[in-house]
């Protein structure tokens, strides 16, 4: 991201007792949550799937992806995108789409403790720095953590014998 700051609409969004924002752009609604089925030996960020308008999404904990206290019990989740992926996240609350700078990140940036790589800069909002999240390696990391367990999978089966 440049040194300069540039405007962007922004989904803002309460997560246990913090606030962040998503670029729009890779936002495509906001869902209530109904009945959630678990998957087994899912990575423990990956709440279960459910149904969205007749599709089936993963819903994520997103309070545990970032390491943040839990933010179980949401039953709202915001679906992003980004290109072929598609995933709902688990939030607190939906607090309103704005327009607005979007800043590079800083040494001094407001991180909350969540690892830098899943930030893209951070937005002013009613004066205050809010983290901006980076959907994008949001998305990547939990496509490399599903593989891994995939891959854990099939290395189990590997060592078992064949029913038959």
């Amino acid at each position: 991201m440049s040194n300069s700051p540039t405007v962007s609409r922004v989904c803002l969004f309460r997560l246990a007792n913090h606030i962040f924002a998503l670029d729009i752009r890779f936002v495509r609604e906001v869902v209530e949550v109904g009945s959630v089925s678990p998957i087994p030996l899912a990575p423990a960020e990956v709440l279960g799937l459910f149904s969205v308008r007749g599709g089936i999404l993963p819903l994520i904990s997103l309070a545990a992806l970032v390491g943040l206290a839990d933010g179980a019990g949401s039953s709202r989740a915001v679906v992003v995108r980004h290109g072929e992926r598609q995933v709902a996240l688990a939030v607190t609350e939906v607090l309103g789409l704005e327009t607005l700078e979007v800043l590079p990140l800083t040494n001094s940036s407001v991180s909350l403790g969540v690892p830098g790589e899943y930030l893209s800069g951070q937005v002013i909002w009613r004066s205050e720095p809010v983290p901006a999240l980076a959907v994008p390696v949001i998305l990547q990391v939990l496509a490399a953590r599903v593989h891994g367990v995939d891959q854990r999978r099939a290395e189990g089966n590997q060592h078992q014998p064949a029913l038959g």
